[in-house]
């Protein structure tokens, strides 16, 4: 948080990565408290136990809230899904 600029641009930028071949944005997110699941590897989109979304990182679970895409920030359910992979 102590670095998210919203609703201006960020000097820093904001940590990336590509859905799809499209470059998608973490505008959003927190360290999860729940451990990665069985067989997931990182980028992969999975579903928190409070019905929140994740992506697996090497070192955990990142809890994903907002993403940015094309100039636009929206709820990470609105975009991803559990199964779906980041980075590809």
């Amino acid at each position: 948080r102590a670095s998210s600029y919203r609703p201006f641009a960020s000097p820093w930028g904001e940590p990336e990565t590509t859905l799809g071949g499209r470059v998608l944005q973490i505008v959003a997110g927190s360290v999860a408290d729940e451990p990665v699941p069985h067989g997931r590897t990182s980028g992969a989109v999975v579903a928190l136990a409070d019905g929140g979304l994740g992506v697996v990182t090497g070192d955990g679970v990142l809890r994903v809230d907002r993403v940015g895409l094309d100039g636009d920030v929206l709820d990470a359910a609105d975009l991803l899904a559990p199964e779906q992979s980041l980075g590809d």
